[in-house]
């Protein structure tokens, strides 16, 4: 029965509805296509006015506005377009004449090329009193409302009357901003360059409102998409869209007059509603009201049509669908209790996140956030709810975000995005940003949501953490010692370029190379066994002495001490080491050890009596030959005096004669008989002053010849003068692809950031409009191209802002599939330039030695630990409990050395041989060093300063003002330091005990009565004492060098016959040989000892 009625009424409403409808839809169609409008009136010109346009018609310059669409702009394509251009166009019809373009930048270039006359005609200017000084103006055009904007969510109407306490956006120079800016001149303006900034602000919440006329308003408000602004008021201050000419042709602005006095009312309307579309009181004409009525009587038609048909069909399923909700309401209310326990677990999750979760909508504006951020910015959630994002970000990634959110869609994906905001308390946080948009119920861009997690201590340790490292490789590669590291076979990964100056290698020449490669096949064999067991062990190695060979074939001695490093799980890796040149100090300490055992063997087997006394006469040392006199152990006879051994008067006048020798400081020799247990024996004694390290004489130095047994006392002497003349003669990026003509092909970002230029705008260009700087590499790549090699250019200097900066340009030549061309490569290397000048000048600054050394070790260690206050000091031998400083750095210059107490301070546990670290009230701690506690000094790192035989020589100190920043690091490095300056110590300490011996020595064999003479293993003099110069009246430097057999070319048969037996290197002892001295003959006792101490042979 209701299909039957439905059929019926169906048929009966779309008879009487069809002929209805037709004729309504023919109404609106005619009423829809209104008639064009009339043409434009013809345009009476007087004589003169012809006249003068056929002179000048062609040649008028006319500008555009700069930045005002849709009343006058160029397009991308360079076109002028807008309400002002089409008002142009038909003026050019009428008068049949052609204007030439002027591009102006801004506002203020425009008024200024005008007023210099580039510029003759400008299309739409507001009439004020300044511009009338150069410009004629037409009547108005038309008059363009200029409106208030503001964002929906500010409530209420505004004027020009009620802004006050608002920020206002307003074009920079505009005639508007004159206006405004006379009339209130309290009023907050936001000058912007041009109306889309004004427009981008407002939306983005960083000003308040904006003025602007109606036209840009529309046109912008439509082509940035910006829904969340409205009209919210006007000034009462219309723009007068005029045509300005200059004021020399008043010609020009008669005719102008008389051309849009020509345009029809319907051609301006048309023009009007095609450029301007924003809601607001507009004038609509009567072929528009028609077709408004007819379209919405057509529209009432249909819906009573509709609703009649429907009406019943709606009844029979309205009870049906009761039936259906009734069973969905339930349905409906379990799913809502279950999405409401899931919403509550979410909202769980996301609070007690560490990270800050969020949501924004299409224009970065925050409508969720969760809170994590009062704790990561210092805001409370409420407080940015409405506020956009990227107002927190510094104003780089603010334009960078702004720019990525234009393209943004609903499939965006942010992924692990790094941000600098500025927290509410004003210091910086980095933000790691991930997450994705979201799609609105039409699927467009709905929003974004995401999580941001605080990176702001990460990124500062992984900052800290290169500048460490780079500190480092500075210091490695700046110390005088080779640093090294191996792998756990030995082979070298790296190679300090110190390692030129020790074995003549290159770096790259090592790397990859066995270390026993540079050494001799012996100790390359030891050495290898020697590193296979510390590495088994993770054992490190101290103070290792090793043979290397140089790269010239000498033999280096180096000093090696070295540490193993692990991976992450422990497994040992290789080592990493410090090489120290001690060839020389191995050479001196040998000589040294030969000295020292010439020294015990001569004062072991000497016959003579030699002896060391103190200030007060009291043994401090003798020798054996002393130790039998008195029948006693040496050691027996120290502390004693010649009044324990001798009778009182003979006691009495020996002490007299060291007193003497004391005060007169120079050498005495006598005779002198002395009473000992098996008789009388007399003795030309020797006696010398002995002084300190000081020069200050502290007792005497004496020697005692036994006349009575001269033959012994001279063999003595001989093997005496024969062991020391031994011991003095052995002493020792941007990347651009061009094709041949120079045409751009790839631009990356670095690229982009040098030049401003994005690649797509680059891309095609000659390189010389894009990148200048560039335009002469040209050479280059023709040059790679023809020779098929690459060019490079290195160190190139540029000037920027006062500063000199450094460049590498190589030229790849690309020749594939017959496409020449090249890539053309800039690295700034003015990091490494400045580096490797500095290295070259640090390296020079340690290179000294002595106390030189010392000067440069304090200040370099002051620049490289930042330290306010360093100095290297040793104990003062003069004044116990005190050290004196050798060096001192103050604030990165050489300062006065000191003298300070030892006790109670940090030093003395450094002098203890442990390393001290104090970080507060350091000053406290040296109350009577008035140079420290005039330094305001803080914290204190002290390392002690051990030689190669674990004596403390002293303690290299550095000072702060303020806390130690990285304690591990600066403790390390003076480690390390600390290794190298013991040892120069020890060197110079060394060479004082050296020259002391050779001192005390030359004295010992001047002082003796009989002839020493030394020679080498080839029979060349190398010793000749007093005796032999005034037995043969010749001074010693006349026979140094020259065989012996020159010296003494005939001393007689017998004596010959010994001389030629001195190589035999056996003890030879010969009694009353005759021989011939100076012409006489001479008896004599000749004794020839050999000597093949560590290599040095001679007798």
């Amino acid at each position: 029965m209701f299909d039957r009625y439905g059929c019926f009424m169906k048929l009966d409403t779309r008879s009487i509805l069809l002929p209805i409808l037709g004729t309504l839809l023919v109404i609106s169609v005619v009423l829809h296509f209104p008639f064009p409008p009339p043409a434009s009136r013809e345009i009476e010109l007087a004589s003169q006015e012809r006249q003068w346009l056929e002179k000048y018609g062609d040649k008028i310059r006319i500008a555009s506005l700069p930045d005002a669409p849709p009343i006058d702009f160029i397009d991308q394509a360079g076109n002028h377009l807008g309400l002002t251009a089409d008002y142009l166009q038909l003026i050019e019809q009428q008068l049949g004449i052609r204007f030439v373009r002027v591009e102006c930048d801004s506002w203020k270039d425009l008024l200024e090329k005008l007023e210099s006359r580039e510029v003759d005609l400008v299309g739409s200017i507001q009439k004020t009193e300044e511009r009338r000084e150069f410009l004629r103006f037409t009547e108005p055009y038309l008059e363009i409302q200029n409106v208030i904007l503001t964002r929906k969510k500010i409530e209420g109407r505004f004027t020009i009357d009620n802004l006050a306490g608002k920020s206002i956006a307003i074009v920079e120079g505009s005639a508007t901003h004159s206006h405004l800016a006379k009339m209130h001149p309290e009023y907050d303006f936001v000058p912007v360059k041009d109306a889309s900034s004004g427009f981008r602000m407002l939306s983005f919440q960083d000003v308040d409102v904006m003025v602007a006329d109606q036209g840009v308003a529309s046109y912008y408000i439509e082509e940035m998409e910006l829904s969340n602004l409205r009209v919210a008021g006007d000034i009462d201050y219309p723009w007068e869209l005029r045509l300005a000419s200059r004021k020399d042709w008043p010609f020009l602005n008669t005719i102008l007059d008389k051309a849009l006095a020509s345009i029809t009312d319907p051609q301006r309307r048309l023009i009007r509603r095609e450029w301007i579309t924003l809601t607001g009181t507009q004038i609509i004409p009567r072929t528009r009201s028609l077709q408004i009525i007819g379209i919405v009587l057509l529209v009432t038609l249909l819906a009573i049509g509709s609703f009649v048909l429907w009406n019943r069909l709606l009844k029979k399923q309205v009870r049906h669908r009761t039936h259906e909700l009734g069973r969905a309401r339930h349905s409906h209310q379990q799913a809502s209790r279950a999405l409401d326990e899931s919403e509550e677990r979410f909202r769980a999750l996301v609070e007690s996140s560490s990270d800050m979760i969020w949501e924004m909508d299409p224009f970065g504006n925050y409508t969720y956030i969760s809170p994590r951020v009062c704790d990561i910015l210092g805001y409370a959630p409420d407080q940015l709810i409405g506020q956009n994002a990227f107002s927190l970000m510094v104003p780089a990634d603010n334009a960078k975000n702004l720019h990525a959110l234009r393209k943004a869609k609903a499939t965006a994906i942010i992924d692990c995005q790094i941000n600098t905001h500025t927290h509410k308390d004003g210091h910086k946080v980095i933000l790691e940003m991930s997450g994705r948009a979201f799609a609105d119920n039409l699927g467009q861009l709905g929003g974004f949501r995401g999580v941001s997690r605080d990176i702001t201590g990460r990124v500062e340790a992984e900052a800290a953490l290169k500048k460490s490292e780079e500190r480092f490789r500075n210091l490695v590669e700046t110390t005088s010692d080779w640093i090294w590291e191996v792998d756990t076979e030995g082979n070298y990964t790296y190679a300090s370029p110190q390692v030129g100056d020790l074995l003549g290698y290159a770096p790259s020449e090592l790397i990859g190379k066995r270390f026993t490669e540079t050494m001799p096949e012996k100790e390359a064999a030891a050495m290898k066994t020697l590193f296979a067991d510390s590495a088994e062990h993770g054992a490190p190695m101290h103070s290792l002495v090793n043979i290397n060979q140089h790269k010239e074939g000498r033999i280096v001695v180096l000093e090696t001490s070295a540490v193993p490093f692990y991976d992450k799980d422990w497994n040992i890796q290789g080592y990493r080491g410090i090489g120290r040149d001690i060839t020389e100090r191995m050479v001196a300490e040998k000589q040294l050890a030969f000295e020292r055992n010439l020294f015990r063997s001569f004062m072991e087997h000497a016959p003579d009596l030699i002896y060391f006394k103190d200030s007060d006469g009291r043994f401090i040392e003798v020798n054996t030959a002393k130790a039998h006199e008195v029948h006693l152990a040496p050691e027996e006879v120290i502390g004693k005096t010649d009044f324990d051994f001798l009778p009182a008067e003979q006691a009495q006048e020996k002490f007299e004669d060291e007193l003497e020798v004391m005060r007169t400081e120079k050498p005495m020799q006598k005779e002198e008989l002395s009473t000992t247990s098996e008789g009388d024996r007399w003795y030309l004694t020797t006696r010398v002053p002995r002084y300190n390290e000081q020069g200050k004489v502290v007792g005497t130095f004496g020697t005692s010849w036994d006349i009575t047994y001269r033959k012994q006392a001279g063999e003595e002497l001989r093997q005496l003068r024969a062991q020391l003349s031994n011991i003095i003669d052995s002493m020792p990026s941007i990347l651009v692809g061009v094709t041949l003509d120079g045409c751009v092909t790839q631009w990356n970002r670095e690229a982009e950031r040098a030049s401003q230029i994005a690649a797509p705008e680059a891309i095609g260009q000659p390189l010389k409009v894009v990148l200048p700087q560039l335009a002469k590499e040209m050479v280059k790549v023709e040059r790679a191209i023809r020779e098929r090699a690459p060019q490079k250019e290195e160190r190139i200097p540029a000037h920027e802002d006062g500063h000199t900066r450094y460049s590498d340009i190589t030229v790849y030549p690309l020749l594939e599939n017959d496409a020449e061309g090249a890539v053309i490569r800039v690295d700034d290397v003015t990091e490494r330039v400045l580096i490797e000048d500095s290295i070259r000048n640090i390296v020079e600054g340690v290179s000294a030695v002595g106390r030189q050394f010392f000067n440069s070790m304090v200040i370099q260690l002051a620049k490289s630990l930042d330290a306010d206050f360093t100095f290297i000091s040793e104990p003062a031998g003069d004044i116990p409990g005190s050290m004196r400083t050798i060096a001192v750095s103050d604030g990165g210059k050489i300062g006065q050395n000191f003298d300070y107490a030892l006790n109670s301070t940090p030093c003395e546990q450094v002098m203890e041989g442990k390393a001290c670290v104090c970080v507060s009230d350091i000053r406290t701690q040296y109350p009577n060093t008035e140079l420290l506690q005039s330094l305001e000094l803080n914290s204190y790192i002290g390392i002690p300063l051990i030689d190669s035989e674990e004596r403390h020589r002293g303690c290299m100190v550095a000072m702060y003002k303020n806390p130690i920043e990285q304690l591990e690091f600066a403790t390390s490095i003076m480690q390390v330091f600390a290794g190298r300056t013991a040892a120069e110590l020890e060197r110079l300490q060394a060479t004082k005990e050296l020259l002391t011996l050779r001192k005390l020595l030359s004295n010992i064999i001047n002082s003796m009565p009989s002839i020493l003479v030394g020679v080498d293993a080839d029979g060349r003099v190398m010793q000749w004492n007093r005796e032999a110069e005034r037995i043969t009246d010749t001074p010693a430097s006349q026979f140094q060098g020259q065989p012996l057999e020159e010296v003494f070319p005939d001393l007689g048969v017998e004596m010959n016959r010994i001389l030629e037996a001195i190589g035999n290197r056996e003890l030879q002892h010969d009694e009353h040989i005759p021989c011939i001295i100076d012409n006489e003959p001479r008896f004599a006792d000749v004794t020839v000892y050999p000597l093949t101490t560590d290599g040095a042979d001679g007798a």
